[in-house]
């Protein structure tokens, strides 16, 4: 749990530097984000988050999650 924490943490800090300046999510109509499989739920709620507060689309390609 603590690694999924820190992956969704991760995750937002990289949208947040992607997205730092106003304009920058203006111009933008969408952001994708690609990764690997094990941290693609975190990825994905982070995304869902940072989408809705920015107003942004937020695409999340992401590798097989492990079993």
């Amino acid at each position: 749990m603590k690694h999924l924490a820190l992956s969704a943490g991760l995750c937002v800090a990289a949208l947040a530097a992607v997205c730092s300046t106003p304009s920058a999510a203006a111009e933008t109509d969408a952001i994708n984000v690609y990764g690997p499989g094990g941290p693609a739920p975190a990825m994905m709620e982070a995304a869902k988050v940072f989408g809705a507060a920015r107003r942004v689309t937020v695409n999340v390609v992401a590798g097989p999650t492990p079993q």
